[in-house]
């Protein structure tokens, strides 16, 4: 029977790899609390949530489509989207609202 050499100790006296050395994580504040802060915070007699809000709204109506999008998803919510399969001709065709429906039927 061989005898199993040892190469070096597992553990060195003084270190536990499974001890926190640190101490216990510095908790962080919950993040909402924290961006309502910066958000509710007043400059220019503004609040930084209503000057965001202004900066999108003056985007939007210069045209940009995105920022428009933005506002309108944020006040009403994004659209909803139904999609229904059909197969014509080997082709799948993918229909989201009762207008497309209506129009792909009528192709």
């Amino acid at each position: 029977m061989k005898e199993k050499k040892i190469v070096g100790k597992p553990f060195q006296k003084g270190h536990d790899p499974r001890r926190n050395v640190n101490g216990r994580p510095i908790d962080l504040p919950p993040i909402d609390d924290l961006i309502a802060e910066l958000l509710s915070e007043e400059q220019n007699d503004m609040t930084a949530l209503t000057a965001m809000i202004k900066a999108i709204r003056n985007k939007a109506i210069k045209g940009d489509v995105k920022a428009f999008e933005t506002l309108i998803e944020r006040v009403w919510g994004k659209p909803k989207q139904f999609i229904q399969q059909d197969i014509r001709g080997g082709f799948i065709i993918q229909v989201g609202n009762d207008d497309e429906k209506n129009i792909i039927e009528n192709i």
